[in-house]
C-alpha cells in the first residue's frame, strides 16, 4: 500500500473571491497495487483527507486535515509500522503543524470572534434603543 495524491482544480463556485484562479485542491489517498490480466492495476482503499493548496501553512486547517487522516487510518487498522511509513509520506506533502501553533491560532480565533460576537451585539442594542425612539 502507499499514499498517492490526486490534484483537483477548485472549481469557480468553490473558489473564494481572494485565492488564485489555478488555485487546486489536493486529495490524499492510500492505493493498493494489483495485477489484473497481467497489467497493473491501482485500487483505491481509502480516502484519507483533502485540503486546498494555499492551505497547507494555515496551522487550524493543517491540523483539520490530519485529524481526518488519523480517524481514517485508525479505522484501518494497520500496524504501528505501516501507519508511520503512511503519515511520514503524507506529511512531506502536508507537514503536520507544530502544536503550539495550532493553540495559539486558536487562541487568536477565539479574541477575533469574541471581539466580532461583542460588535454584533453591540449593533443589536442600538438597533433596538433606535426603534425604541422611533415608536416614542
Amino acid at each position: 500500500m502507499f499514499v498517492r495524491f490526486k490534484r483537483r482544480p477548485m472549481g469557480h463556485n468553490r473558489r473564494r473571491p481572494w485565492s488564485p484562479p489555478d488555485e487546486q485542491r489536493l486529495y490524499a489517498v492510500l492505493v493498493e497495487s494489483q495485477r489484473v490480466n497481467g497489467q497493473p492495476r491501482q485500487r483505491v482503499v481509502r480516502y484519507l483527507g483533502a485540503i486546498r493548496e494555499g492551505d497547507i501553512s494555515k496551522p487550524l486547517i493543517a491540523d483539520g486535515f490530519w485529524s481526518c487522516v488519523d480517524d481514517a487510518l485508525t479505522e484501518l487498522g494497520l500496524d504501528d509500522g505501516q501507519r508511520q511509513a503512511i503519515t511520514a509520506r503524507i506529511a512531506v506533502t502536508v507537514p503536520r503543524p507544530d502544536l503550539a501553533d495550532v493553540e495559539r491560532t486558536q487562541r487568536e480565533f477565539g479574541t477575533w470572534r469574541a471581539g466580532v460576537v461583542s460588535m454584533a451585539e453591540g449593533l443589536g442594542r442600538r438597533r433596538r434603543s433606535a426603534q425604541r425612539s422611533i415608536r416614542a
